[in-house]
């Protein structure tokens, strides 16, 4: 999704606009779901961040509606 947002530049710099960046698609996590994400925050700055990181992935996951076959591919499963 990235390459179609950017400009390229020369020696392989590319140049990001913001009208090209609100095409992207972010989620809103709802009030659970933010709750949640903001307590893996809470844990990752306490323990660092591979202590939370498969949690993180599976919630990241929920709010975006990643589905299991998708998430197969990405993790490369």
């Amino acid at each position: 999704m990235l390459a179609k947002t950017e400009t390229a530049l020369q020696r392989g710099f590319v140049r990001f606009m913001p009208q090209y960046l609100l095409e992207l698609p972010i989620a809103i996590p709802d009030d659970s779901q933010r709750a949640e994400l903001e307590s893996l925050y809470k844990r990752a700055v306490e323990k660092g961040y591979g202590a939370v990181a498969p949690e993180l992935d599976v919630a990241i996951y929920r709010v975006y509606g990643v589905t299991e076959l998708e998430v197969s591919l990405i993790e490369g499963r």
